[in-house]
């Protein structure tokens, strides 16, 4: 993708970001804007006014001309809100990509943790931030257009030759309080073998300044804020079994749409579009997240690092039979 079409694109996706959230608040149906009543409770939609015209057929979506799209507006960077209360995040831009292809305007909703619910009730057409766990029947998947999931950080200067490599035994693992990573340090090495701060941006702060010589971190939010940090980088997975791909879920039942977000998908993820959105918003190392980046030959099969005293058992055991 030439530098023009990267700014044309980049413009584009700016666009359809701020127009998805001109208001919040309208009666359904008027001004753009709609709320919407489901199960999953009162809920936020926003109708960009981006004039299209749809590919799909008539019946297709919920409303003609329109890809209403559900997102976690709560699970930063995929989803949240800026300081003048505008929603913003990686599948903001991937669903105004999305609608793009398939020559929709585009409604945003809010549906939290609850994506398949959304689709499965017809709140939404499409969820974004799926991954594939329990029953899903009911479900189509397109390909995954991105992978996440627990991942190590360190510096520059700490850099291992995989992950495998990395000795996390030496002293304590920077973790968040309370996520996913902290439980999976502290079940591997024993409860002393993690650091905790209470936010992720404190966890990164103290790796930059070497408090620490190691961070694990779900990929993307990881990512996120290691942009921020030019010395900061993303070793690897901690696992083939903590790689957790992303994809754009449907209603099983009907196929058109399926195939139309599946071919959509396919499409960014070929013609550049995705590259630029990852870049955006995870910087330069997200590309290592992108569908077809993913080594798993690298990785080890689950996360079993040695723990602490086991690397000094090891020598002592070799000094011995030497």
């Amino acid at each position: 993708m030439s530098s023009r079409s990267n700014r044309s694109l980049a413009k584009k996706l700016a666009a359809a970001a701020c127009a998805a959230a001109l208001c919040v608040a309208a009666a359904f149906g008027a001004g753009g804007c709609s709320q919407v009543q489901s199960q999953l409770g009162m809920v936020t939609a926003t109708e960009p006014q981006v004039e299209q015209t749809s590919t799909l057929s008539a019946g297709t979506v919920i409303q003609d001309g329109i890809l209403t799209v559900g997102i976690n507006g709560s699970n930063s960077p995929y989803g949240g809100t800026n300081a003048s209360g505008e929603v913003i995040g990686f599948d903001v831009d991937m669903a105004a990509s999305l609608a793009d292809k398939l020559g929709c305007k585009l409604r945003i909703v809010d549906v939290g943790a609850d994506g398949k619910t959304a689709v499965a009730d017809g709140t939404v057409d499409v969820a974004l931030s799926a991954k594939k766990t329990g029953a899903s029947k009911d479900l189509s998947y397109s390909d995954a257009y991105i992978n996440d999931g627990l991942s190590l950080f360190c510096l520059v200067k700490n850099l291992p030759d995989n992950v495998a490599s990395a000795d996390l035994s030496k002293e304590p693992v920077l973790v968040q309080g309370s996520s996913a990573a902290a439980l999976t340090v502290q079940e591997a090495l024993g409860v002393d073998a993690v650091s905790v701060t209470p936010t992720m941006q404190e966890a990164f702060a103290a790796l930059e300044r070497g408090e620490h010589s190691y961070l694990v971190a779900d990929a993307v939010i990881g990512s996120y804020y290691a942009r921020d940090y030019s010395d900061i980088v993303r070793v690897d997975f901690l696992s083939v079994n903590d790689v957790s791909p992303v994809y754009a879920v449907t209603a099983a039942g009907n196929q058109e749409l399926a195939d139309a977000v599946a071919g959509a998908v396919s499409a960014i993820t070929t013609d550049g579009t995705l590259k630029v959105v990852v870049a955006k918003w995870l910087g330069n190392q997200g590309s290592t997240l992108l569908p077809g980046a993913l080594q798993v030959d690298d990785l080890p099969q689950k996360f079993d690092p040695k723990p602490a005293g086991a690397a000094k058992e090891d020598t002592g055991t070799k000094k011995n039979a030497s």
